[in-house]
C-alpha cells in the first residue's frame, strides 16, 4: 500500500531524489515548498511517523496523512495531540494546503471508454482513516471507502453521486467503536446515515470485534 517512514526535520532538501524536476512538477502538491531563493524544493515534518497514502476514484494519489510515532504526540492542555495530520506545506513559499480527501480500496479497471477507474460495486463499507481500510481490505478483499473522521461529511457528498450513478446500492458504515461511547460521534454518524438514505442508498451499520478494541 506504500506508506513509508517520514523521519522528524526541521527541514529537508529535496534535491536528492528531485535534482531533474522543474519548478511545476511540484507545484501545487500538498507538502513540497520551494526555498527562499526559488532554486529547489523542500519538504518539512514536524513530527515523525508513517505517511499514509490516499488514492482518488482513478486510482492516483491525491494526498497523504502522517501517522505520528505515538511517544513524539505532546500534550497540551491536557490534551494530547491527533494522531493524525495532513502533509501540508500551507503558508510556505509556494506551499500547498492540504484538504480532506477519500481513500478507495478495491479493483481498479478500464472502461469501455478509456477511463480507468474504480469498479464500484453494489456494496461499499464505510471506514474512517485509510489506514484502516487498506488494511481491513488486504484481509477481507472488501472494497471500501474511506474517509478521515465522522465529521467529513463533505467528503462523502462529493463522492456519492458517481457511485450511485455507477450501481451502489449499500454503505456499511464500519466507524470506530467510540461511536457507542461518545454523543458527538454518534450524531456525526447519524447524520451520514440521514445523507446516505437521502440518495436512495440504503445504509447499515457494521461493528468490529470488541474483543480487540485498543
Amino acid at each position: 500500500y506504500q506508506f513509508c517512514s517520514l523521519p522528524e526535520m526541521d527541514r529537508l532538501e529535496a534535491t536528492k531524489v528531485t535534482s531533474k524536476i522543474g519548478f511545476s512538477d511540484f507545484a501545487g502538491v500538498s507538502g513540497f515548498y520551494m526555498n527562499k531563493k526559488n532554486t529547489c524544493w523542500m519538504i518539512s515534518s514536524e513530527s515523525s511517523g508513517i505517511m499514509v497514502p490516499y488514492r482518488n476514484f482513478y486510482g492516483k494519489f491525491t494526498g497523504e496523512q502522517i501517522r505520528r510515532d505515538e511517544e513524539k504526540r505532546k500534550v497540551f492542555n491536557g490534551v494530547k495531540q491527533p494522531k493524525y495530520v495532513w502533509f501540508t506545506s500551507v503558508g510556505k513559499n509556494h506551499g500547498t494546503k492540504g484538504k480532506q480527501l477519500c481513500n478507495y480500496n478495491g479493483t481498479f479497471s478500464k472502461k469501455a471508454d478509456g477511463e480507468y477507474s474504480f469498479d464500484v460495486p453494489e456494496t461499499l463499507v464505510l471506514i474512517e482513516g485509510a489506514m484502516k481500510g487498506d488494511l481491513f481490505y488486504d484481509l477481507t478483499s472488501q472494497p471500501n471507502i474511506d474517509i478521515p473522521g465522522v465529521n467529513c461529511l463533505e467528503i462523502l457528498k462529493e463522492e456519492l453521486p458517481r457511485l450511485k450513478e455507477r450501481g451502489l446500492k449499500t454503505i456499511l458504515g464500519g466507524f470506530d467503536m467510540d461511536r457507542m461511547m461518545n454523543v458527538h460521534v454518534m450524531s456525526a454518524l447519524y447524520k451520514i446515515a440521514k445523507y446516505v438514505q437521502s440518495y436512495g442508498i440504503e445504509f447499515r451499520n457494521i461493528q468490529w470485534d470488541a474483543t480487540y478494541r485498543t
